[in-house]
């Protein structure tokens, strides 16, 4: 382990700025963002006073500088130049804030176990707090349940089964490789499969249900030892779900029926992606590809490019919903390539 002088004495200040990032999440993405950005700054003035060029010496870093290099060029090349800059411009800090997660990776043994601990505690938070809200009516946040969809501490903003679906990953390989015994690791996974099956399916975010259930299933196929306590998991949450769909008919609707006229399951219905709007901004998506397919219309240009006329007639919206058509569109086979 490399031994640190100057900065030592801040480690444990920016370290908080991790723990807390998963919490700093359900504010919105101003915290988040301002974390990030210290966090990054904070790691420029550790390897210059103390000399960790080697921590930039990697695949890792030059694969990034690679997309960030052509990302950059890119938005200056593009219709939109100021407006794809936003988005590219300081895009290097996320390399930063991966370099500076690895040195504290390296330099504090403890580190993993209290981003683990804060996570976990975040995410039983946020599930708690939700089931207060389906269950009473108001969150403890005085948020009220719209009958459709649970929100917890994100209010108007329907993204609590974004946010769960998305950490849920996260946090399970954390839990998985951690330090604590086996028996409490199968049995915080366990509440945790449970819990968020059932609250993102009250959520009613469908895309982020399909994310849950895709995690569902590479555990299945890649994890030998959970294969049988997510299998248990399973059965449980299906039977909860049942109960749940055959008792709340808005849940009902909004899940199962609202899904199955949305993507034409119908007889003798045109058959489409998650939705007809979805279906067709994917073709929007493609289209833009295929006009632009070695490098795309810019970084953060689907917006500007999707008001022209002739994508404007199929279906516009301010991004693809879906992260390999957007770099198609925007960045070309090109970018693609790189990320792939």
């Amino acid at each position: 382990m490399k031994s640190i002088s100057k900065s030592y004495k801040y480690d444990k200040l920016i370290s908080y700025l991790f723990y807390l990032l998963p919490a700093m999440l359900v504010t919105g993405p101003f915290l988040p963002n301002l974390a990030v950005s210290i966090i990054a700054i904070y790691f420029i003035f550790v390897s210059f006073n103390n000399s960790l060029w080697h921590y930039y010496k990697n695949w890792f870093t030059i694969i990034f500088l690679i997309f960030y290099i052509y990302i950059l060029g890119n938005s200056l090349l593009s219709s939109y130049p100021t407006h794809s800059l936003e988005s590219s411009l300081f895009y290097f800090r996320f390399l930063l804030f991966s370099l500076c997660c690895f040195y504290f990776i390296k330099t504090d043994n403890n580190f993993i176990k209290k981003f683990t601990y804060c996570t976990i505690i975040t995410i039983l938070i946020v599930v708690i707090d939700g089931f207060i809200q389906y269950f009473l009516g108001t969150n403890s946040l005085g948020f009220d349940y719209s009958g459709t969809r649970v929100s917890g501490f994100f209010g108007n903003e329907l993204i609590l089964g974004s946010y769960l679906s998305r950490l849920f990953p996260l946090v399970l390989a954390l839990v998985i490789f951690s330090d604590i015994s086996r028996k409490y690791k199968l049995l915080v996974s366990a509440v945790l499969f449970i819990l968020i099956d059932l609250l993102v399916f009250l959520s009613g975010e469908r895309t982020a249900f399909f994310y849950t259930t895709l995690t569902c299933v590479m555990l299945l196929v890649f994890s030998n030892d959970y294969k049988v306590t997510r299998l248990i998991t399973l059965i449980i949450s299906i039977a909860l779900l049942s109960i749940v769909t055959l008792n709340y008919s808005s849940v009902k609707e909004r899940m199962v029926d609202k899904t199955i006229l949305q993507m034409g399951l119908e007889e003798n219905k045109k058959s489409y992606i998650f939705s007809w709007k979805h279906h067709n901004i994917y073709i929007n998506s493609f289209q833009m590809f295929q006009d632009s397919p070695i490098f795309g219309h810019g970084p953060k240009s689907y917006r500007k490019v999707c008001t022209q006329k002739e994508y404007e007639q199929i279906h516009c919206a301010t991004h693809s919903h879906n992260t390999y058509l957007q770099l198609l569109a925007e960045t070309g086979i090109v970018g693609f390539i790189i990320v792939f």
